[in-house]
């Protein structure tokens, strides 16, 4: 969400900065228009601020060009040639041919006509645009080979193997009217040309009218979407920054809950799977253990068949504790005549046997 806001952000500005030109555009098309006849006379000085001046009036043109690519009858056209190249990851481009030519014409409204420069281009209208790119085979690429494009030719040369070639070509065609904004130029005559930098030459095959209304509707929109986009793309960073906060918050939230838990079971992780549970743990549910007899007995004591006398717990296993004796009992002395000490009955001692491991004869 945060991305797509900085997205809807950065063409808001984009929108906003075409609307500002845009509205720039109104306030020159909004200046009065000037007679042709009225220019071309007094020039600079006739015309508005800094030499600035619009007029509209109907094309006269000696000769009229033909575009190179399309072969169009035009006014005016640009051709732009560029080559591509691929080496690996790297692509390596270079322009060719950058020409922009113009036609001597004039534009006259019935005061007299007034010379139009046009050859650095601008804001025309109608403007066609025609593209092309091809590329030469293996045999071309090595030895070298004419490309034509429409009714231009370019020659590639030798050793351009792999190289695409492009034509962009701009043509304003032959139009009965013409709408001209820029700037009074005196070089050895009063002309209508382009005006410094950033503005632009507008030319227009439509009235002056027309041309200040698709502006002014421009400038709005633009302005009025460009503006709505940046503010939208604001507020879905802000909500997504919050968003992202909570997220946070949340995961610390359960990380705090379960330490105590991971805590608490720590101990039992560390405890060796073989030790063996209390007994009281094992016992069945109703059940007493064993040290919890009654009063006075003692618990029951087995013989390991070696005279220990040792007591063995209860297995593992067994859920139940063994049965308490009555009170007063006494347990039975092993098979064998064993007190449970380890000693015969009788309180003697037997006796050794002798070196060599041999029996002693009997008495």
């Amino acid at each position: 969400m945060g991305g797509f806001g900085a997205l809807l952000v950065g063409i808001g500005i984009i929108v906003v900065i075409y609307g500002l030109l845009q509205r720039a555009k109104v306030g020159r098309i909004s200046a009065p228009l000037f007679q042709t006849g009225q220019l071309a006379q007094g020039g600079a000085a006739a015309a508005g601020a800094n030499g600035m001046a619009s007029a509209q009036g109907t094309v006269i043109a000696q000769q009229v060009l033909t575009s190179p690519v399309s072969g169009k009858p035009c006014l005016w056209y640009s051709l732009k040639v560029t080559s591509e190249r691929k080496d690996g990851n790297k692509t390596h481009t270079g322009t060719l041919a950058d020409d922009k030519v113009a036609a001597q014409f004039a534009i006259d409204d019935g005061s007299g006509p007034l010379f139009i420069d046009a050859k650095e281009g601008g804001d025309f209208e109608p403007c066609e645009t025609f593209r092309d790119s091809k590329k030469i085979g293996l045999l071309g690429g090595i030895m070298g080979k004419d490309l034509q494009f429409g009714n231009y030719t370019l020659s590639t040369g030798i050793l351009a193997l792999g190289t695409e070639y492009k034509v962009e070509e701009k043509v304003l065609p032959v139009v009965p009217t013409l709408y001209v904004n820029g700037k009074m130029s005196q070089q050895g005559a009063n002309v209508l040309s382009k005006p410094t930098f950033p503005r632009s030459m507008i030319i227009s095959n439509k009235s002056r009218d027309e041309v200040l209304g698709a502006a002014q509707a421009g400038a709005k929109y633009a302005l009025l979407g460009g503006a709505g986009s940046a503010v939208v793309g604001v507020i879905l960073g802000v909500v997504s920054s919050f968003v992202g906060g909570g997220d946070v918050k949340a995961d610390d939230a359960v990380a705090s809950a379960s330490a105590p838990v991971a805590a608490a079971s720590a101990p039992l992780a560390a405890a060796p799977l073989d030790s063996a549970p209390p007994a009281a743990a094992m016992m069945a549910p109703g059940k007493l253990p064993a040290n919890r007899q009654a009063a006075g007995s003692k618990p029951a004591t087995t013989s390991t068949g070696t005279g220990a006398g040792t007591s063995k717990p209860p297995a593992t296993g067994d859920a139940k504790a063994p049965p308490a004796a009555s009170t007063g009992s006494t347990t039975k002395p092993p098979a064998g005549g064993s007190t449970g000490t380890g000693k015969p009955a009788g309180g003697k001692t037997p006796p050794k046997p002798p070196a060599g491991g041999k029996t002693p004869p009997k008495k």
